[in-house]
């Protein structure tokens, strides 16, 4: 595959061990799905607030074949900035992100009246922590990794 691997070790310290495989991303490994299977009813444009640019990615790349337009920003604060000056009827965000977060973002937007549907995304999928989300303003949650079926599903009423 063109790759490497680099093994260093300490006796009474530990090891680490590097893989470097050069991969590149393509609509293959997001899940391309047929047009057949693509009849969306969503009108209106997706916010997606996510800081990992591996994420924005695969997100961004999911929603082009999903056909849906989009914005990405990369944290909580530039969210706010483009959620007052774009209309948005969907806003897909990460809880963990620098700057501000999720859990603060989606507070803020509750606050100025901003209404439409927001979804939480996180690599945590406890109970616990998907019922607080509902608490704090989210109105669905979604765990990482997202599949294109399931992030379909946004969008089919």
């Amino acid at each position: 595959m063109g790759g490497r691997i680099h093994v260093d070790s300490e006796i009474g310290k530990g090891t680490e061990v590097r893989l470097v495989v050069p991969l590149k991303a393509s609509l293959s490994s997001v899940g391309i799905i047929s047009k057949e299977e693509t009849k969306i009813n969503f009108k209106g444009k997706v916010l997606v607030v996510e800081d990992n640019k591996t994420n924005q990615k695969v997100i961004g790349l999911m929603l082009q074949n999903l056909k849906v337009p989009f914005d990405i920003v990369s944290d909580g604060e530039e969210a706010l900035e483009k959620i007052d000056t774009n209309i948005h009827q969907l806003v897909l965000m990460d809880i963990n992100m620098p700057v501000m977060d999720g859990n603060e973002c989606v507070k803020v937007m509750r606050k100025r009246g901003v209404d439409c549907r927001i979804v939480a995304l996180t690599g945590n999928s406890m109970e616990q922590e998907i019922e607080s989300s509902k608490e704090k303003g989210f109105d669905q949650y979604l765990t990482k990794p997202i599949e294109l079926k399931v992030l379909k599903k946004l969008f089919i009423n």
